[in-house]
This record gives C-alpha cells, structure tokens and sequence, in this order.
C-alpha cells in the first residue's frame, strides 16, 4: 500500500466523447496524442478533482458550454476518482442532477456497481442501492452539494469525513490553509509556460501549504523579466525590420499551408487507420473461414479413409460371393448336361409336377379306405 494518498485513475463514463474510458495515474503519466482526442478533457478533470471550480479549469468565457455541460450532456453521466490511501482505496463519484453533486464511497471503483451486463448505465439512485446490496455493504457519505464542502473534505477540514481526505488539513485563525492550495495547482496547470521545473512546482505548492509569510526571491523574479523582456525585444525587432514585414505575410501563407497539409495528413492517417482496421477485422474473419475450413478438411480426410476403408471391404466380400456364384453356375451347367442327356424328361418333369396332385388323390383314397374297415374293426371287437 502506498505510505501517502494520491489519485490512482479517473473513469469517466458517458462523459464528454468517452463512452467509457479507464485512464490510470499512479506514477508519471504523459498524455500524446492528435487533437480531439481527449487530452485536454482528462487534464480538466484532474485539475477539477483538486479545485472543484469550474471556472478555474481554463475554459474560455467564449465557449458555448461550460465546463457542466461539456462533460455532463448525457444522463446518466459521472466521473470516478480511484484514490489510493495507505490502507486500501476509496472513490469520489461526481455527476449532475441539475447541479453538479458529490458522492464518497468506501471502496475502490467497481466496474458492476455503475454499468450492467447488458452495458446499461445505472442511475445515482441504482448506484446507491447497489451498495446497498453488495456483500460486504459498501459505506458512503450524504450528497456533497457545494464545492467548497468537498474541498474542505479532500483537504482534511471536514471532520465528519476525515477518512476521505488527501492532506492533513487544518484552520488557523478561522482560515482554512487549504485554500492556496488548490488555487496554485490551477495556476501551474494553466500557466503558458513549457519549462517548469519539478523542484519549482514541488516548493509552489509547499509554500502554498504554509501560513508563514512569503519571501519573495528577486534573484528568481529578475531572471523570469530578463526572459520576458528579451521575447519582447525580439518581437520589436521583428516589427521594425523591413526584412520581416516584407516576408511576414509569405510566412504566415506558409504556415497555413503547412496546417492544411497537417490537416490533410491527419485526414489521411485516419483513412489508413480505418482502412487498417478493416483490413485486420477482415484478415481475422478469413482466418477463422481457414480455421474452421482447415477442421473440416480433416473431417473429410477421416470420413475418406473410413469409406475407403468400407469399399475394400465390401469389394472383397463382393468378390468372395461373385466366386460362389460362379461355382454355383458351373454346377447347374453340369445338371443341366445330365438332364438333357435323360429321354422323356419333359413327361417325368409333367408327372413330377403332378406330385402334390398325387398326394392329394392319395390321401382322399386312404380315408375312404378307413372309412370302409372301420365297421370291420367294430365287428372284430364285439366278436
């Protein structure tokens, strides 16, 4: 387990362009991508675990949607915060009922208490009663209806919540020291600047932390204006030389063609990508066709050997018969010879065929012939 608390994964589910989506944070995580691939949306997130304030996440005041309804536009929809403790884990549920609300739960996330089998979302109330039902219960908090009750709750001043806090927070003079927190996180997140170093934001956010007075290091704040104001020589320059206004404009050309043709690029790496796609779902379906055509090649094989294996018998035995028969054949060619050799066969062949008619006269004679002794028999007895 870990010895410090930390967020472990953000799952969002029906939020922004993630159906579902499981992105995992323990350790040193670096996002790559094209646009429009969600960068930007789980940065918002993370920086929106720590801040919970919507209008600190880097938005612009132009944009039609809000951070709520970016991300929240379908029903029912959530973000999960899995943060890991030195004990186990426990997660942070947000989602919006008109308003964006909070929800604590003592357990990591589960993929079954939020999405069914059939992939059917549950609703707040189902989640709820799904710990409910769950063996062991899962515990949960109330509904967290206002940012800064969360904030106080991550932070560690709300004292009903302590389990679920990330900091050990307190309140000085009546003032909660978390404040500065949340708000130099937002600044290092939205800052402009692409070499921040590590030591440099570690010590931002300790000092933010700290209820001493700052100290105000002019060694540090002289050399940030010496870079400023060298970008802002240069581009004075660029602005007084005939050189770069006469070019400005065929470099700004070339920059846009360059955009287009990476916007075409783009375009063709999705084409190939797609193609790609179909072309292995393609590939997999023919290899199962080979597969189950393979099988039945070795069907046939073992049914063709069994019918070979049947004919050769059967041939034999045909064979053996068809010798019998010839036998036989001669047999009755031999008779035959005998029978035509025999005078008056034609007559004995008429009287045998008159044998049953023989026996029939012969067997009517016997009993009239019974019939006549039999009064012979009787006189015999009596006398």
């Amino acid at each position: 387990m870990n010895e410090y608390r930390i967020l472990n994964r953000i799952i969002f589910i029906n939020v922004a362009s993630f159906e579902y989506e499981v992105v995992e944070l323990n350790g040193n995580t670096c996002f790559v991508g094209t646009n429009n691939l969600g960068k930007t949306t789980i940065l918002r997130a993370i920086l929106f675990f720590y801040s919970a304030n919507q209008r600190k996440l880097g938005i612009s005041a132009n944009t039609k949607k809000t951070f709520e309804k970016h991300y929240f536009q379908h029903q029912p929809s959530y973000i999960i915060y899995e943060i890991a403790t030195e004990n186990g884990f426990f997660h942070i549920m947000v989602y919006r009922n008109r308003e964006l609300f909070f929800r604590f739960f003592d357990t990591e996330f589960k993929k079954e208490l939020y999405i069914s089998e059939d992939n059917k979302v549950f609703e707040p109330n189902e989640v709820i009663e799904n710990c409910n039902i769950a063996k062991p219960k899962i515990r949960y908090s109330n509904q967290i209806e206002k940012f800064e009750q969360y904030r106080d709750i991550i932070y560690g001043t709300d004292k009903q919540y302590q389990r679920y806090s990330i900091l050990k927070g307190r309140i000085t003079d009546g003032r909660k020291m978390y404040n500065n927190i949340w708000k130099a996180i937002s600044n290092i997140f939205l800052s402009s600047t692409t070499d921040i170093e590590a030591d440099f934001v570690k010590q931002f956010i300790a000092d933010a932390t700290s209820d001493r007075t700052s100290i105000i290091k002019l060694d540090q704040i002289k050399t940030r204006l010496y870079k400023f104001s060298q970008k802002i020589a240069d581009i004075k320059t660029f602005q007084k030389d005939d050189f770069g206004k006469k070019y400005s404009e065929k470099i700004i050309d070339e920059y846009n063609r360059l955009e287009k043709l990476k916007a075409s690029n783009n375009q063709i790496i999705k084409q190939i990508a797609g193609a790609y796609k179909f072309e292995k779902i393609q590939t997999e379906i023919l290899e199962d066709e080979i597969t189950q055509k393979e099988i039945e090649i070795k069907q046939k094989k073992v049914t063709f050997v069994n019918v070979e294996k049947t004919y050769k018998t059967e041939t034999t035995r045909i064979i053996k018969e068809i010798g019998i028969w010839e036998g036989k054949l001669k047999d009755v060619k031999l008779h035959k010879q005998e029978y035509d050799k025999i005078d008056n066969l034609e007559h004995i062949l008429n009287q045998a065929s008159k044998k049953n008619d023989y026996a029939d006269e012969k067997e009517q004679d016997t009993k009239k012939y019974n019939s006549l002794i039999a009064p012979l028999h009787d006189i015999n007895a009596r006398f």
